[in-house]
């Protein structure tokens, strides 16, 4: 239960920066991100939307996904004792610059040195954006 040491957070805002100063100026606290107010873990992962486009783009086979989420998350190193990495986060959360401010892609099409003539953003897990990336270019 939410206490005076313990928050909880359905996604990361700006603005939480203000409770964790109110923990350090205090005895301490934590905040937990995925997690509904009334302590219900809400998770960051599509797993499944995962497996469907690993498989879609050759990169596994559904062989290769016969295992369960907690195996394949262990497998692929994203997990630390009870707790998803920042890594899992950046791969498969459909917004991963809500933890990450600066986790997209920019790209430039310069003319020379100083002029631009076209830029885009590539936003999203990170498991898509190598293939949005090389479709832009």
């Amino acid at each position: 239960m939410e206490n005076q040491n313990l928050e909880w957070k359905q996604s990361w805002h700006d603005d939480y920066l203000n409770t964790l100063c109110g923990f350090a100026n205090a005895d301490g606290g934590v905040m937990e991100i995925g997690r509904h107010d009334n302590g219900e873990i809400i998770g960051v992962l599509k797993i499944k939307k995962f497996r469907r486009k690993a498989i879609a783009s050759g990169r596994l086979t559904a062989q290769d996904l016969e295992i369960t989420d907690e195996m394949l998350l262990h497998n692929l190193r994203l997990v630390e004792g009870d707790y998803l990495k920042r890594a899992a986060v950046l791969l498969f959360h459909q917004d991963p610059e809500n933890w990450v401010p600066s986790a997209y892609i920019k790209i430039g099409f310069f003319e020379n040195a100083a002029d631009i003539i076209y830029q885009d953003e590539i936003h999203g897990p990170l498991i898509t954006m190598a293939d949005k990336a090389e479709d832009l270019v």
